[in-house]
């Protein structure tokens, strides 16, 4: 598993590896995959449209996860990346 946290371009989408910190960015951090993404017009709004993608780390939205949780934006740390080389 290949963690990617400099590439701010990766979109994410259904089914993307995250990794994220709960407690609003408080907490260790932990790997979930996505099961729903919103878009939201400021950074801490918790509703927002569902879309396919956001295809950018910095863009605001909410992820729904996978494990039962689910995290603003700024709580992302990176996209979690199959390298089929390594």
């Amino acid at each position: 598993m290949k963690i990617e946290f400099m590439n701010e371009r990766l979109p994410i989408r259904k089914g993307t590896g995250v990794v994220y910190r709960g407690g609003f960015g408080s907490h260790e951090r932990t790997v979930a995959n996505v099961i729903a993404v919103e878009q939201t017009l400021n950074p801490s709004d918790k509703y927002g449209h569902e879309v396919d993608e956001v295809l950018h780390l910095r863009d605001n939205y909410v992820l729904t996860l996978d494990d039962g949780h689910w995290c603003y934006s700024h709580q992302v740390d990176g996209v979690v990346v199959t390298d089929c080389n390594s």
